[in-house]
């Protein structure tokens, strides 16, 4: 609040002056105006409240300031692994401001697209589910960048992000939208999805013949749930005791390089199967690209490279904590426990 008729805003030293006021004979517990004698008083009540009234609009003032300034901290923080990664293949600043630009205009596509997957209007959704997946789209859009893959930002199509329009879509059949704060089978199943939209980065780029986006993203997602959830990550549950939380962290850790890995294993096989193709005779390849590529060799590179990351965690395990590691008798009397 200002003084009437004076644009500038209360100083430090007036504050003081009006909130020690109560000494000056100007003011009174009675109702401002003039007294018997002609002398002008001003009401206690009035003094104070027009204070705290300049101190309100002060510090409502700041707040804005502050929320700009976390804004512009956010904005940075998700802006410069976009530049990191676009700088890391040669972009001059003018491309990576293009860049940048595309992946905003993604992101806000994207996320709009999820949401309506909840059954949920853009104005309709809490702000903790908007972020959360901005987030969740702009990390994989960036890990794509990373690897050289802009097929994302060039291609109308949201392959993807099908696992998380999956998702949400089971979501709102069942009436519900996950909470913020997250279960571990929740943060398990976030990991998972993330995952496998990681390679499905990578098969809008390339999709290996195979046209039916929501089948191969299944395929993919049933592989990892197998694969390491069910294999790697419940075998070391029993092996080492695990607790949910620790089940948490490793799972999280496990799939994240599990989605990485199986990118590059998707990308790097591309070449090779352009090759083979162009070797084949012409009613091979008509039924190749007819039926979708064989991804045994996917998988296998996949693997390859899998194994070693699944021994050495079970190496750190036993070499860090060697004395918590079960007996095989043990291990088939009580199981541990399974959260995801």
């Amino acid at each position: 609040m200002q003084q009437p008729g004076n644009k500038r805003s209360l100083s430090d030293e007036e504050l003081d002056a009006q909130l020690s006021a109560f000494d000056d004979d100007t003011v009174t517990s009675q109702h401002t105006g003039r007294d018997r004698s002609g002398n002008f008083k001003v009401n206690a009540n009035d003094v104070i409240g027009q204070a705290f009234q300049r101190i309100e609009k002060q510090a409502e003032r700041e707040s804005i300031v502050n929320d700009a300034v976390k804004a512009a901290a956010h904005g940075v923080r998700v802006l410069a692994p976009i530049l990191q990664a676009t700088s890391l293949h040669g972009a001059s600043p003018e491309q990576a401001n293009s860049v940048m630009g595309k992946v905003l205009r993604r992101t806000q596509i994207d996320t709009s697209k999820i949401i309506a997957a909840y059954g949920l209007e853009e104005t309709e959704a809490p702000a903790w589910l908007s972020a959360t997946i901005s987030g969740q789209v702009i990390k994989i859009i960036t890990n794509s960048l990373m690897e050289g893959n802009t097929s994302v930002l060039e291609k109308s199509e949201d392959s993807y992000i099908r696992p998380l329009i999956e998702y949400a879509e089971a979501a709102s059949k069942l009436g519900a939208v996950a909470y913020p704060t997250a279960t571990p089978q929740l943060e398990i199943a976030n990991a998972l999805m993330m995952a496998t939209c990681n390679v499905m980065a990578e098969f809008q780029s390339f999709n290996y013949f195979h046209t039916n986006d929501a089948q191969v993203a299944a395929d993919i997602s049933t592989y990892f749930n197998d694969r390491i959830i069910r294999g790697t990550l419940d075998d070391l549950t029993d092996r080492f005791d695990l607790k949910p939380q620790e089940r948490v962290y490793l799972a999280n850790s496990l799939l994240t390089s599990a989605g990485e890995m199986m990118a590059q294993s998707w990308k790097g096989g591309v070449q090779d199967t352009i090759e083979n193709l162009r070797g084949l005779d012409k009613k091979a390849r008509q039924a190749v690209t007819a039926n979708g590529y064989p991804l045994d060799k996917v998988i296998e590179r996949f693997e390859a490279v899998y194994q070693g990351i699944e021994l050495s965690c079970e190496s750190a395990i036993r070499t860090l904590d060697p004395g918590r590691e079960r007996s095989a008798a043990s291990m088939d009397q009580t199981k541990g426990q399974r959260i995801g």
